[in-house]
């Protein structure tokens, strides 16, 4: 299912996006560990508790970035490497931009790949549980995002700042794209989860001001 790959690629950009904040100095070996450790440590746990609310099985999440913490080769945990890759997150591969070099990374400039990638993750996360037979509250996963990205880009403000604008920009959008659904739906089940995580999105502001 295309969607669930969205999730997947998105989880494994915020993968690298962690990384390049934290590995200092941006040496194969350093960011080896630390790419390593973020998968295992922070973005397993979350990929989890997102699985059970999308629908899909948790345990595909977890095996899918577990190979990826598996990975050996040298030439994954570059500067030219993880440059050309955030720079497709960021919509913009060539050039690839010097997100990254030996010494470490430039901030500003991670932000755009970091907002493009939290916003095209929780865009299929909330698809997904749009078709799923799911029931629980959409609250406690949309705080739990908010917690989670703000880990991913690393202490203060700017990050809790970042992660809440991304949760109302996709809630936004979700529900301009989606204002005709029942025109466009003709199975009742599906169109009644839909519109059941459409009104929880309604109330995301005051979702996110708790």
């Amino acid at each position: 299912m295309m969607d669930s790959q969205d999730m997947i690629g998105g989880l494994r950009g915020l993968c690298l996006i962690v990384t390049a904040r934290r590995a200092v100095p941006f040496l194969p070996e350093t960011v080896k560990n630390v790419f390593r450790d973020a998968v295992t440590s922070l973005v397993i746990p979350f990929a989890s508790d997102a699985g059970a609310f999308v629908g899909i099985d948790s345990s595909f999440l977890v095996q899918t970035l577990e190979s990826m913490a598996s990975l050996s080769d040298d030439e994954f945990y570059t500067p030219q490497a993880f440059n050309l890759q955030l720079s497709l997150f960021s919509g913009e591969p060539f050039p690839s931009y010097p997100f990254v070099s030996e010494k470490g990374a430039e901030p500003t400039a991670l932000a755009k790949p970091f907002l493009e990638t939290s916003r095209n993750f929780l865009h299929a996360a909330i698809r997904l549980r749009m078709q799923a037979s799911v029931n629980s509250p959409l609250s406690p996963f949309l705080s739990q995002t908010i917690s989670f990205l703000a880990t991913i880009w690393g202490p203060g403000p700017a990050a809790d700042s970042m992660a809440r604008a991304t949760v109302v920009d996709v809630a936004s959008d979700v529900l301009l794209s989606n204002h005709d659904l029942a025109s466009r739906l003709d199975d009742s089940l599906m169109l009644a989860q839909a519109n059941a995580v459409l009104n929880a999105l309604r109330n995301v502001i005051d979702i996110i001001n708790r």
